[in-house]
């Protein structure tokens, strides 16, 4: 999984990557992040990528989450760009490379590990990452429908029952009193559009 992108504030090009089975190297601690991991330079890596300088740290759950993030801002629309840059002193236009991301698909990040744990998974219909619990992602059902589709269905069918008997809580009822509350707030603000007042009809319903 790895992106490149330009800096906010200086626009200078750089990457983050996550390298899986990168094989043992000679590793130079120059200092720490700012979470506490250990970060190192690799002269290898210095003869291998010229282009400036690099940092090594080691994949964990949150090195994952920092890349990832970097990587879906470019998908999200957080992080897009302009990629022709005008200089004010000369008039010269910049036409600069377009960022980009990209991640292993054949087979997809985490495809082994599921088909060795997808049982622990769907016992629980949750992932659980230091104790806390995170929504299974969309791959692993795609790879369940794929590889189980009779336990998939089961899991779908029980999704279905569990929204169904969430909406009857006392939790959910609070929670669409609050959009209906929010709805009539932006109504009194300002006049919709014909599209706006789609959507507000909509979430008035849910």
């Amino acid at each position: 999984m790895a992106c490149g992108e330009y800096g906010d504030t200086y626009g200078r090009p750089h990457y983050h990557a996550i390298i899986f089975d990168l094989p043992p190297l000679e590793l130079r601690q120059i200092g720490t992040t700012k979470t506490g991991f250990p970060t190192f330079v690799s002269d290898l890596f210095a003869e291998c990528w010229p282009f400036g300088f690099h940092t090594l740290n080691f994949v964990s759950f949150e090195s994952c989450a920092y890349v990832a993030r970097y990587v879906t801002k470019k998908i999200l629309g957080d992080g897009k760009q302009t990629y022709e840059k005008l200089d004010p002193e000369t008039g010269e236009v910049d036409c600069r490379v377009k960022e980009f991301s990209r991640w292993s698909t054949k087979p997809g990040i985490g495809h082994d590990y599921f088909m060795k744990y997808w049982r622990d998974f769907y016992k629980i219909d949750c992932c659980l990452i230091n104790n806390t619990k995170f929504k299974i992602p969309r791959y692993y059902d795609r790879l369940l429908l794929r590889e189980h589709p009779d336990v998939f269905e089961i899991v779908k069918q029980k999704r279905i029952l569990s929204a169904q008997s969430y909406r009857l809580t006392p939790d959910a009822q609070k929670d669409r009193l609050a959009v209906r509350e929010e709805v009539k707030r932006l109504r009194a603000e300002r006049l919709l559009r014909p599209y706006e007042a789609q959507i507000t009809e909509y979430l008035e319903n849910v």
